[in-house]
């Protein structure tokens, strides 16, 4: 028997859950969230305290980017039970936390790689800066190859990253090795760390000497002292900074390895 005082309007929930009145009517649409009585004459709906708890974990979905067909699917299934949706739910959300945090992580270090290239722009002096060990996703290239075979290259490397569902982070460019006499060319994405793939070059932390707007064929002879010819020097060419950040000129951070 319908006993409207222990019953809130449709109106109440959304005044609880802070979800307008059109969602609630969409998810009832859904099949997601139905009302406990609908008065014949008004057609009004009117629902049981418990379902705030319903659009909470339902607004929960939409936060995370769930599907809310999914949610349907899910509490239609014959052996569901209220149990394997917080699990679900709690598995889904925990997966959108790890990808959030790894977009912060990229944020974070963008702004510390443009931080370090402003200051360098005002002093416009070279800087020595230590950097952590990093994962290069490589390919070898030759320096006389047209530039539209060198960006289809790129485009090569950022697509197997993609298939192979590496995580690539905020670098890209050139990296040269230098070991006596030897020269090695590779293009080169920064990926999350992770060295069990033949393309991937891990660099070891150091001391680098960085330089901006510098002609990689001239750092041998302005720096010979660097290129010890009994240890790999590596040169990196950052090129991120072009065309996005500063679009006024082409801005190119050059690292050169400090062996001790």
């Amino acid at each position: 028997m319908f006993e409207k005082n222990k019953l809130i309007s449709i109106g109440k929930l959304a005044e609880i859950t802070g979800v307008n009145k059109k969602s609630l009517l969409y998810y009832e649409k859904l099949g997601i969230l139905m009302p406990d009585y609908i008065n014949p004459s008004s057609n009004y709906r009117y629902f049981s305290l418990s379902k705030v708890n319903q659009v909470v974990i339902i607004k929960a979905w939409i936060d995370f980017g769930i599907p809310l067909t999914e949610f349907k699917e899910l509490t239609e299934r014959e052996n569901f039970t209220y149990m394997n949706f917080l699990d679900y739910g709690q598995q889904v959300a925990e997966q959108r936390i790890r990808t959030l945090q790894d977009s912060l992580q990229h944020i974070v270090q963008a702004k510390n790689v443009v931080s370090r290239i402003e200051e360098q722009r005002i002093s416009k002096q070279p800087e020595v800066h230590f950097f952590k060990e990093k994962y290069f996703y490589v390919m070898p290239f030759t320096p006389t190859m047209e530039e539209k075979m060198i960006y289809e290259l790129f485009g090569n490397l950022f697509k197997q990253i993609a298939e192979k569902k590496l995580n690539f982070l905020f670098e890209w460019g050139f990296l040269t090795e230098h070991l006596a006499e030897t020269i090695q060319n590779y293009c080169f994405v920064e990926v999350e760390g992770i060295a069990d793939d033949e393309h991937i070059k891990v660099i070891p932390e150091s001391e680098y000497l960085c330089l901006l707007d510098t002609n990689q064929a001239s750092l041998l002879e302005s720096y010979p002292e660097l290129f010890n010819p009994n240890q790999i020097t590596y040169v990196i060419e950052n090129k991120v900074y072009n065309d996005f950040i500063y679009k006024d000129s082409d801005v190119v951070e050059t690292r050169i390895s400090i062996n001790k």
